[in-house]
């Protein structure tokens, strides 16, 4: 019996156990015995059981454009906040299977849109707004008395500790599922897949939407600072402090 087997006769089992559905107490005593060894035997979890059904759900989610009437953030102008801040809202959006566009205003802030399902723009909300807080009390407190290019530097450089730390820890969780129930590897490749898939589906749905409007992609206009001032490097060294704790939470839920 392979994994998927157990899955649905675990099911099936359940199914008949339920007593609302016409099952004699022994019957379903039965069909509750034969479901939890099956369980015991392939690792199942009791979350594991409603996964197909749950996932299908959250696929079919409508990808909405939430456009420059409610953004994702305005950044604003100084300290190179509005570049970096992209930087961080494409990374973050990412890691969340959504897209972000932005658009620069006359005072030179930046206002970011986002892109995706509902449930999954929720939480890259959270999370930037979390990250992005986080980076600006360390550059508030290690910054002092630098110039706004060091600080943009600072800020740069604790993203690239931020979106080495991210994707460690997607790969930490996945390989702790394995750990734990070798017999999900499929599961778990699957889950991975199945993220990348919600992602290009996304990244199509802005492509074809852009394309619809006229838009042209092109380049991003923010490159970064090009004189090394040392900022880059204080700030890798600052993002190794940032909290993690939210964003662990959020990839377990992916």
């Amino acid at each position: 019996m392979t994994y998927d087997d157990a899955m649905r006769k675990v099911r099936a089992l359940l199914n008949l156990a339920d007593k609302n559905r016409g099952a004699t107490p022994e019957e379903a005593a039965n069909a509750a015995a034969k479901a939890q060894a099956i369980m015991d035997k392939f690792g199942i979890d009791t979350n594991d059981i409603d996964y197909d059904q749950n996932a299908a759900a959250a696929d079919a989610e409508e990808i909405k454009n939430f456009g420059y009437e409610d953004p994702l953030d305005t950044a604003k102008y100084g300290n190179y906040e509005e570049s970096w801040s992209v930087r961080l809202a494409n990374i973050i959006s990412q890691h969340n299977q959504c897209c972000i566009g932005y658009r620069r205003q006359q005072d030179k802030s930046s206002i970011i849109r986002i892109i995706g399902r509902p449930s999954d723009v929720q939480t890259a909300r959270y999370l930037y707004a979390f990250f992005k807080s986080q980076i600006k009390d360390l550059q508030s407190k290690l910054c002092r008395g630098n110039s706004s290019a060091y600080k943009g530097q600072f800020c740069n450089g604790c993203i690239d500790t931020l979106a080495a730390r991210l994707a460690k820890s997607r790969e930490e969780t996945f390989a702790e599922q394995r750990a734990n129930n070798p017999l999900a590897l499929v599961r778990v490749n699957g889950a991975i897949a199945r993220i990348e898939k919600r992602m290009n589906d996304v990244i199509l749905w802005k492509k074809q939407a852009d394309a619809g409007l006229g838009i042209c992609a092109g380049k991003s206009r923010f490159r970064g600072q090009s004189t090394e001032l040392g900022g880059r490097a204080a700030g890798q060294e600052a993002g190794k402090s940032i909290r993690m704790s939210s964003a662990r939470a959020s990839l377990r839920g992916s």
